[in-house]
């Protein structure tokens, strides 16, 4: 089962709505998260729920669905300027296509890792753009958020990036928030 599992999850053959049908009917958990985390875009859910399966789906799995649609949707944009706030923002972290302007001294305070990134012996001391690799922008935005502003909603759809990233950068106030969700 988890050959199949696994090979449902990496498939590009497979619409999304069948994998959903696929993990609900015969109990893949892994592959029911994978499609609600790596699929989580707006206009997706929306296109499924106007297709003929989203009938067939259970309540929980149309709930997941919402709860992706209402996090992914928030009611007010993010204001971007908080994270560097009077022109504070020292440093411009690439993150995939996006660029984004942020306090060094407000990171490095929230993360051993960036410490050592922007005020180590590293290539990145010093410079004005830093790539930061294997992180998704609208990921990296709920930490800034927490870590910033602490007005983040956190939902049970963010908990496992968030134990990522706080993880990935050492920032036990993520950790600790995300934490207390589980609980």
């Amino acid at each position: 089962l988890n050959e199949v599992e696994k090979y449902l999850t990496q498939t590009k053959g497979i619409d999304v709505s069948k994998k959903l049908l696929y993990a609900e009917q015969y109990n893949l958990t892994s592959l029911k998260d994978y499609c609600l985390t790596v699929y989580p875009r707006i206009s997706l859910f929306e296109k499924l729920k106007s297709s003929p399966d989203y009938d067939n789906f259970s309540e929980k799995i149309k709930a997941d669905m919402e709860a992706v649609i209402e996090y992914k949707s928030p009611d007010t944009p993010i204001d971007l300027s908080k994270f560097c706030p009077n022109g504070m923002g020292n440093v411009t972290l690439i993150i995939g296509e996006k660029k984004l302007r942020v306090s060094k001294d407000y990171l490095e305070i929230h993360s051993p890792v960036f410490e050592a990134l922007f005020f180590g012996d590293f290539a990145e001391k010093g410079k004005e753009e830093v790539e930061i690799k294997d992180v998704v922008y609208e990921e990296f935005l709920d930490v800034l958020q927490l870590i910033y502003l602490r007005s983040l909603k956190i939902r049970d759809l963010m908990v496992p990036h968030l134990l990522k990233l706080g993880d990935q950068f050492q920032m036990e106030c993520v950790l600790n928030l995300s934490e207390k969700c589980l609980i």
